[in-house]
């Protein structure tokens, strides 16, 4: 999760890595969604990516 966040932040340095990059941080939401909501982690991760979302320089592509 946190070396998704941290290439969907980045991708001002790597544009062409955007769609690789998006479909990490989508696939690091699923799998946190995923933990049971008692799960500190759980929380503490969709807070992360819901900032990562925020921040981003770098657009999610439009799908193909």
């Amino acid at each position: 999760m946190h070396a998704a966040c941290l290439y969907v932040q980045s991708l001002d340095l790597f544009p062409k890595r955007a769609r690789e990059a998006w479909t990490l941080l989508e696939d690091a939401e699923r799998r946190t969604k995923a933990l049971r909501r008692a799960n500190p982690l759980r929380e503490e991760n969709l807070e992360a990516i819901a900032h990562t979302k925020q921040v981003a320089r770098v657009r999610r592509p439009e799908p193909r």
